[in-house]
């Protein structure tokens, strides 16, 4: 997830493509697994973070 993280924050590329970069071909199991261990949903994550450029990792 960390990884995950780090594309959600510095690249502007879709769920779908960066589920794909972390190994998890179904976007939406991906986007599951990301809210159940980050607390937040991707596309959240990505605008919460991307404003500052940093990673938050809870």
């Amino acid at each position: 997830m960390q990884k995950a993280c780090q594309y959600l924050v510095f690249t502007t590329m879709a769920i779908k493509e960066l589920a794909c970069c972390v190994g998890i071909d179904d976007q939406y199991y991906f986007s599951r697994m990301f809210t159940r261990l980050m607390g937040i949903s991707p596309s959240a994550y990505r605008k919460r973070n991307a404003e500052t450029k940093s990673v938050i990792i809870t």
